[in-house]
């Protein structure tokens, strides 16, 4: 058994328009299931709860100010 840790950022998990890459989720979600059957302890990090806001929200592009963030 290992321990892995995988780090995600925002620009893998969305689009251009800035919605949510649900083909590249679906993907990564298949081979971390494959790794933790193989008895891996995997630790997922991720910015991705940012960008499932930015689609909410309709952010065209990220403000780089405390508040609107």
């Amino acid at each position: 058994m290992s321990r892995l840790i995988i780090k995600i950022g925002t620009n893998l998990l969305t689009k251009e328009d800035n919605t949510l890459n649900t083909d590249f989720m679906e993907k990564i979600v298949g081979e971390i299931a494959e790794l933790s059957r193989e008895s891996h302890e995997i630790f997922l990090v991720t910015s991705g709860a940012v960008a499932c806001g930015r689609s909410i929200v309709k952010f065209v592009k990220e403000k780089k100010d405390i508040p609107v963030k």
